[in-house]
């Protein structure tokens, strides 16, 4: 066989394969939008949506961050926003910062809150710090301590005074509710959650702690662990069952469920007229 024949067969062929191999690519990330716009979100037989959001998120190509944005509507459930922002976050560019600062400042899921500031360690968009200086105040001191390093190497700047001090030795249970409860009042509701738990660990069963650190987590956005505490406190003897009915009633009006809102609401009425004192 002729060489130049030869040599020209071999590149037609790897060629023809490379193209095959683009096609089946682009045919894949295709599928795969498709699942991520249109799929369930459980799916036993066939693939679901967070399969085909997790899949455009590896791609890392950023004509598909548009796309992934606009199922961050608050419609969707945790699950799939989560999975949103942990795709947008693999894109590594500055074109998702938008959609990363609106999740930490509007999003109602905890989770997909932290996985959207922690995304900034790979994203070095100055936009972020005034987001995550607010947004600090709202973590507990574990997770504070790595929103702070990336804050340090966005800025700069040094922010070990926002660090938490170590309560895991303090007894003097006066002194953390005092604090827990000054934070509480500035709004500082990480730092709540830090001397109240330390409380809690000394003292279980005080239920007013327990009804403070329910509240804490609501304006944290942890409305899961807060609705396990508040239903608790409905089972116990705390005294105010008709301000934890209201607490109920906001959390789901917060989640866009006016009817069970509403129920909560009628419930926290129902023990006022019981006992009006």
């Amino acid at each position: 066989m002729n060489r130049c024949y030869f040599l020209a067969l071999i590149t037609f062929f790897l060629i023809s394969t490379n193209i095959h191999a683009l096609d089946d690519a682009t045919e894949h990330l295709e599928r795969c939008l498709e699942l991520a716009t249109q799929g369930s979100e459980y799916s036993f037989r066939e693939p679901s949506s967070i399969e085909g959001i997790t899949c455009l998120g590896l791609s890392k190509n950023p004509k598909y961050i548009p796309i992934l944005g606009s199922l961050l509507k608050k419609d969707n459930s945790d699950h799939v926003r989560f999975t949103v922002i942990r795709a947008l976050s693999w894109m590594e560019t500055e074109e998702v910062t938008d959609y990363l600062l609106y999740t930490i400042q509007e999003d109602n899921y905890y989770h997909a809150r932290y996985c959207a500031a922690l995304s900034f360690s790979s994203i070095p968009d100055k936009r972020a710090i005034p987001v995550l200086e607010k947004y600090i105040h709202n973590l507990e001191r574990s997770e504070r301590t790595s929103i702070i390093a990336i804050l340090e190497t966005l800025s700069g700047n040094d922010y070990t005074s926002l660090l938490l001090e170590d309560v895991s030795e303090e007894k003097d249970l006066k002194k953390l509710k005092t604090k827990a409860n000054n934070e509480f009042k500035a709004g500082h509701y990480g730092s709540t959650l830090h001397y109240i738990n330390r409380a809690l660990e000394l003292e279980p069963e005080n239920l007013n702690n327990l009804y403070l650190k329910a509240n804490a987590l609501v304006y944290i956005k942890n409305f899961y662990d807060s609705e396990k505490i508040y239903t608790t406190l409905l089972e116990s003897k705390f005294p105010d069952k008709a301000g934890v009915y209201k607490k109920l009633g906001d959390l789901e009006t917060t989640r866009g469920n006016l009817t069970e809102a509403n129920e909560y609401y009628r419930k926290g009425l129902d023990v006022k007229t019981r006992n009006p004192k």
